[in-house]
C-alpha cells in the first residue's frame, strides 16, 4: 500500500483533514529524518529512523518555513 492509498483509506473513516494535510506532516517527518540521520545511503535499510518530538517539531517547522515563508498563518490554538 502507498501513501496515498493509505490517505484515501483513512480519509473515508475521518474526513475531518484534507488530503495534502498528510503531505505536510510527512515531509515534515521525511526532513526531520534527514537532518537527524542524514540522506539515505542506497541499499540500506531505513527501519531504524527514529526521531524525538523536538525533533519531529523541527523538521515540521523548517519544512513549513521554507515552503510558505515566515508569514504563513500560524495553527489556531
Amino acid at each position: 500500500m502507498d501513501f496515498d492509498e493509505a490517505v484515501r483509506i483513512i480519509r473515508q473513516k475521518d474526513p475531518r483533514y484534507q488530503p495534502q494535510a498528510y503531505d505536510v506532516v510527512r515531509l515534515g517527518l521525511d526532513l526531520a529524518q534527514k537532518l537527524t540521520h542524514g540522506e539515505p545511503k542506497k541499499g540500506k535499510s531505513t527501519t531504524n529512523r527514529h526521531v524525538s518530538g523536538p525533533q519531529l517539531l523541527e523538521g515540521f517547522r523548517q519544512h513549513v518555513l521554507e515552503t510558505y515563508g515566515p508569514m504563513s498563518y500560524p495553527a489556531p490554538p
